[in-house]
């Protein structure tokens, strides 16, 4: 191998590593569900009315994290019939774990 290949070879194998790296660290940001950006747009105007943005980014975060959008929409839905007393148990403790975790 002459003098000049190594350094190319050299160069492609780390933009190879390099960019491996990037898609790998690019992928914990996705949320695990993506909801309609009308949807999301919505519950972020609804939420900022009682809490600050971030804290409502963060609930919208851990929301596409842990709950498929049907789950979502149905939850939303009890809540704005009768709050919060209208979920399950299991539905309950899913709504307040996002809710740890944003605090």
């Amino acid at each position: 191998m002459t003098a000049i290949c190594r350094p190319i070879r050299r160069s492609a194998l780390i933009l190879a590593i390099g960019g491996a790296l990037a898609i790998a660290g690019c992928g914990g940001d996705e949320p695990r569900y993506a909801y309609p950006e009308e949807a999301q747009d919505n519950f972020l105007t609804a939420c900022v009315t009682g809490a600050s943005e971030e804290q409502c980014e963060c609930l919208l975060g851990e929301y596409q994290d842990t709950l498929a959008f049907d789950d979502f929409a149905r939850i939303d839905m009890a809540i704005a019939r009768s709050g919060t007393e209208a979920l399950g148990p299991t539905d309950a403790d899913r709504f307040q774990s996002a809710i740890d975790a944003c605090s």
